[in-house]
């Protein structure tokens, strides 16, 4: 009996663990409405860089409920602690596409950000922001120092519907001086705001609509 004890038990508890990660297999596509991961050596970034062109982030960005599925894409930018006006800089809004799945890249992009003549755009699959011109009075600081850095890696990233996440960002610091912080704690960024003279931040969120949504409508 003990002997059997001693197989029965292994083989139950295998059992479950299957059937846990078969439930967790189910559920998990329902609850991410969209992939991206950062494409830092992206061979077209380096050339944009070496150029001397500015600054680019490029994301491999998946939408496997494009069809149903709201996408919002934009950037913050604050001074010395302060919102710019406007808060968001650029901007770019799109859903409900006719492919039920969309896959491909996604980026935003500073034009020579600390001359005379800068400006920012941004692009996700088929849809662009068409290049913005911005006030370089804020950013044409050469005496200060300017990072700039992805907030996630080259390993995919989940979202949930609704989810906000952090995906870049641009930096001037005070005095030639930038301290570095945890681009995914919240604190670490608040506290990073309000040090830095310039920080722009890139952000997405991805809404999945109800489908049963529109049967209520008569």
């Amino acid at each position: 009996m003990k002997n059997i004890r001693r197989i029965v038990w292994p083989v139950v508890i295998m059992v479950l663990l299957l059937g846990l990660l078969g439930c967790s297999k189910d559920t998990t596509p329902e609850n991410n409405v969209a992939f991206i991961s950062a494409n830092e050596n992206l061979e077209y970034e380096k050339v944009y860089k070496e150029l001397g062109l500015g600054v680019l982030y490029d994301f491999d960005f998946k939408l496997p409920y494009a069809d149903q599925s709201w996408v919002n894409i934009w950037v913050e930018g604050y001074q010395n602690g302060q919102k710019m006006d406007p808060f968001h800089l650029i901007e770019l809004s799109y859903g409900k596409s006719p492919q039920q799945v969309e896959e491909g890249h996604m980026g935003f992009g500073l034009i020579n950000p600390i001359s005379e003549a800068g400006s920012i755009f941004m692009y996700s699959h088929n849809v662009k922001a068409p290049p913005i011109r911005i006030d370089n009075q804020i950013l044409n600081n050469s005496a200060s120092f300017n990072v700039w850095d992805y907030a996630i890696g080259s390993e995919k990233v989940s979202l949930e519907s609704g989810e906000t996440k952090l995906l870049a960002v641009y930096r001037q610091g005070k005095n030639n001086t930038i301290e570095g912080f945890d681009y995914q704690d919240s604190q670490a960024m608040d506290k990073m705001i309000k040090k830095d003279a310039v920080v722009l931040l890139l952000k997405v969120k991805v809404v999945k609509e109800d489908e049963a949504e529109g049967d209520n409508d008569v």
